[in-house]
């Protein structure tokens, strides 16, 4: 039973990042594409899951975008279910049975996670691709 428990805080932690960093990936994207004016984002303080996943859910749209949100908000209410109920009178063969979907639920998110993230890298290849192309046309001007 421990073993499940772990699993969901760390699967719930490694989503909660996993939708940090899509963040920065969609803050990097909107100041390279205003590049070379400037635009800054300030640094938010210590976030709370569902924080994350609403500053996301305003930020430049992405394949699978919803479904990841979808996602690890369900596995937020998961998580939340089972640690703030764990003093309630739960039958361990009910939590066993609500906390054995978590790895492929995570399993669902990481990949939606990846194909998102891979998705931005290829956007910023191509941006300082098209910004070499400019200035090789810009030299030849």
């Amino acid at each position: 039973m421990e073993g499940y428990l772990a699993a969901l805080a760390i699967y719930h932690q490694l989503c909660d990042e996993m939708a940090k960093l899509l963040v920065k990936d969609s803050q990097f994207f909107i100041q390279l594409s205003c590049y070379p004016a400037e635009i800054r984002f300030p640094a938010p303080k210590q976030q709370m899951a569902g924080q994350v996943l609403a500053q996301l859910e305003f930020s430049v749209e992405f394949e699978g975008k919803r479904t990841f949100i979808e996602k690890c908000y369900e596995m937020n209410a998961l998580r939340n279910n089972v640690f703030h109920g764990l003093t309630k009178q739960t039958s361990l063969p009910e939590l066993k049975n609500r906390l054995v979907t978590i790895s492929a639920l995570y399993e669902e998110i990481y990949e939606l996670f990846e194909a998102s993230h891979d998705w931005f890298q290829l956007c910023f290849k191509d941006f300082k691709k098209d910004r070499f192309i400019d200035e090789i046309e810009d030299e030849n001007a």
